[in-house]
């Protein structure tokens, strides 16, 4: 680009901590075993060696090339190098799977808008509305009304960050405020960056922790829906709970899509061309 300041130079010499002499050991060892020492060549875990100039790159199992120094790094035994310490393997592959289910979530952020987010498919819909105080509630009924009603983008995003808000507060921090007082932000845009937010934090917390911080569930006794739940439980169901939430998202994303204005503000129902007149 021009007029684009130049990216700066690749240090030769990375920062010593114990994940560099992790790797920098494995890379000797490797290089050692290779005719000449030159790659590249396979080392331990059957990982694939290469020599890059200012950095090395060295992928794994599943083919991804690592991050250079000083980032996280592979071990061979699932671990992560997080700074001066390991990751554990069940952290790593919850934060992978987070990872996973947040860039689906990502597909759709980057597109939603307002008219999206407040478009209600069906009469009965539940959404989010603004209140006497300028804030924007969510609709919600004590008990859960069955059938469950159908719901807008709004009120998914709401949602996603009501039961995060108050699962992250309950199991790392003080507390988490009352429902009612979790209000959506006002704007796609401002939903997005709240929930944006909230990932961030939750796998910023889940990064440090211990096989024995997993199995405890000191963190979830406060928690509402936590009661008796492990740790590592209540963060497989955050990831599970979000990705059924973007599913939903995505569903209601796309119908918005396929129909034409006329149609939206109708509320038409548009029959399935797989449903047989007559029959259930």
């Amino acid at each position: 680009m021009s007029g684009a300041a130049s990216p700066p130079k690749r240090a030769r010499t990375a920062p010593r901590t114990p994940c560099n002499d992790l790797l920098g050991a494995r890379l000797r060892a490797a290089y050692r075993q290779s005719p000449g020492g030159q790659g590249p060549v396979r080392g331990r875990d059957d990982q694939l060696v290469t020599a890059t100039g200012f950095g090395l790159t060295v992928p794994g199992r599943d083919g991804r090339a690592l991050p250079r120094a000083g980032e996280n790094l592979w071990r061979g035994g699932g671990e992560r190098c997080q700074g001066s310490r390991m990751t554990v393997p069940r952290v790593d592959l919850l934060v992978r799977q987070l990872d996973i289910a947040w860039a689906l979530f990502e597909y759709h952020l980057k597109d939603l808008d307002d008219p999206a987010c407040l478009w209600e498919p069906a009469p009965g819909c539940w959404t989010v509305r603004p209140d006497g105080r300028g804030r924007w509630v969510a609709d919600w009924e004590v008990p859960e009304p069955d059938p469950a009603p159908v719901v807008s983008i709004g009120w998914l995003t709401w949602h996603i960050g009501f039961w995060w808000t108050t699962t992250l507060g309950h199991c790392f921090g003080s507390g988490a405020p009352e429902r009612e007082e979790i209000t959506w932000p006002g704007t796609a845009t401002a939903a997005a960056d709240w929930l944006r937010g909230l990932k961030d934090d939750w796998r910023a917390a889940l990064l440090p922790l211990t096989d024995a911080d997993l199995d405890s569930s000191d963190r979830t006794a406060g928690l509402p829906w936590g009661q008796d739940q492990r740790l590592v439980d209540i963060a497989g169901w955050v990831t599970v709970e979000l990705t059924k939430n973007v599913s939903e998202i995505g569903l209601v994303r796309h119908l918005h899509g396929a129909l034409g204005p006329s149609l939206r503000d109708a509320n038409v129902v548009v029959p399935s061309p797989f449903h047989e007149p007559g029959r259930g």
